[in-house]
């Protein structure tokens, strides 16, 4: 019986042992550098068929597996890879990471310890790229990369070339140089003017490294530029002595059709009166409101209006003329010389001229002296009225009469005759009249208008003429008889 147990025993175990599956790296310790990359195969065969599924214990996140489960078939011998990736942060040192496996047909689990070792890496990365800035239309964009040198050597020269590009191209390129000390983290900052209407869409940066014509990185980063309305106002204002004019200028800079963009403007009561221009769409007050909807991308509207004070400064001026010319130019001593006959100049004939002074002041004007001068061709001779003083000067007689005491709407009449020494065709003006009143230092002297004597021959009628002339040469015979006797 004890024979036929043992049997039953021994029969168990090389059965375990046949159902038995290894695990089995091509190295204990595997070395990458800091910034690199490395892979570890991973061998497993099995005795019969089996799957196996494989974990990590006590792995960084720079270490994955390649897969989790594998078949194998009876005598099979399967592989997977460990890819390590340490940053280039990582600190140089052996790292321990533990593959563990176990069947799932018969449970059983195994255990393989890998160590790697990290050493200090050579080389130049891009450890990443930072977009800030006023990401809009007319905005600007400050674009940071950021440069280190993984190893223990100083480098010179290192190139940096940079591309934005959007879905429709190449929005910007640059090209910097740098040098970087061992280890050292250079960052190159980039400042980008966002242009009108900049176009809505994903943009990405691509960083690439160079040293010596040799990429030694590169690197993407992607940033968004929104639909945006950018609306800017410009305000331009004319003002002269009466008129103030206004040009409101709205553009749309965005890369959206603008929803609603309000200009207000303040304009007074009295001025509302003298308003012109682009007619608001609301007015609250003094305030007049623009409500400006719907501008396209690029697209700009004007506003202009004015307010002319000129009309009601014009009318402010001519009131005061008016009233001026009532007070004080109308109110005066007016004088007007005239004749009293209409008939041809010939010799012998008596004129009779006149002078009408007239008291427009509002006033009793206290003394008025009046003149008149009459050429040399003429003789003067008095006639009923006040007698003028008479004086002889070169160019003729002058007339002189003083009156005192003239009544406001006080009209006078100065009259005197003139007898031209020979005849004259047509018509002959007499010097103008003048009148003086006031005191000394404030005196006003008003002249008259030309008076006219005289008349064109053929202004007289044919019959009329003949019966004068008639008449005329009947006196003259007369004359002369009277003398003979």
């Amino acid at each position: 019986m004890k024979g036929f147990l043992f049997a039953i025993a021994i029969i168990v175990i090389l059965a375990h042992a046949t159902f038995a599956f290894e695990m089995d790296a091509t190295d204990q310790t595997f070395v990458v550098s800091s910034g690199g990359s490395n892979e570890i195969r991973i061998s497993v065969n099995s005795a019969t068929d089996d799957k196996i599924t494989l974990d990590l214990i006590d792995e960084t996140p720079w270490m994955t597996l390649n897969t989790s489960q594998l078949d194998i078939k009876k005598g099979q011998s399967r592989e997977t890879l460990l890819y390590v990736s340490p940053y280039s942060t990582t600190s140089p040192g052996v790292y321990k990471v533990t593959v563990a496996g176990e069947s799932l047909i018969t449970n059983e689990k195994k255990l393989k310890d890998i160590f790697i070792s990290v050493t200090r890496g050579e080389g130049v990365e891009v450890e990443k790229i930072e977009v800030s800035g006023n990401l809009e239309p007319l905005g600007n964009a400050v674009i940071k990369y950021y440069v280190k040198n993984l190893g223990s050597v100083a480098l010179k020269d290192v190139t940096v070339m940079s591309t934005i590009r959007s879905p429709s191209g190449v929005f910007a390129e640059s090209q910097d140089a740098i040098d970087l000390a061992p280890e050292e983290r250079g960052i190159i900052e980039k400042f980008y003017a966002l242009d009108s209407q900049q176009e809505a869409a994903d943009y990405t940066v691509m960083a690439e490294v160079y040293q010596g014509g040799k990429l030694l990185d590169r690197f993407e980063q992607g940033f968004t530029i929104p639909k945006k309305t950018v609306i800017r106002q410009k305000m331009d204002q004319k003002t002269s002595l009466f008129r103030k004019e206004y040009q409101v200028t709205v553009t749309n800079h965005g890369n959206d059709v603008s929803d609603s963009t309000v200009i207000t403007g303040s304009v007074g009561n009295f001025e509302s009166y003298f308003y012109t221009g682009t007619p608001p769409t609301s007015v609250e007050g003094n305030v007049y409101i623009w409500d400006i909807r719907g501008l396209k991308p690029g697209e700009t509207s004007v506003i202009m209006y004015a307010v002319d004070l000129t009309p009601f400064y014009l009318f402010i001026a001519a009131s005061i003329l008016m009233i001026w010319l009532f007070f004080f130019k109308m109110r005066i001593v007016r004088i007007k010389k005239f004749i009293m006959q209409k008939k041809l100049i010939e010799e012998g004939e008596e004129f009779t001229v006149g002078l009408e002074l007239a008291n427009k002041t509002g006033d009793t004007v206290e003394e008025v002296t009046v003149k008149d001068l009459v050429p040399l061709v003429f003789e003067v001779k008095d006639t009923e009225g006040p007698k003028p003083a008479r004086r002889k000067t070169s160019a003729g007689t002058e007339l002189v009469w003083h009156t005192k005491n003239l009544n406001n709407h006080e009209v006078r009449i100065f009259t005197y005759k003139i007898i031209p020494t020979f005849g004259v065709q047509g018509r002959v003006s007499i010097p103008r009249a003048q009148a003086f009143y006031g005191k000394k230092d404030k005196e006003t002297h008003i002249i008259s208008g030309f008076a006219t004597i005289g008349i064109d021959p053929h202004e007289e009628d044919p019959d009329k003429r003949k019966l004068h002339h008639h008449v005329k040469r009947h006196v003259e015979r007369l004359r002369k008889a009277v003398k003979r006797k």
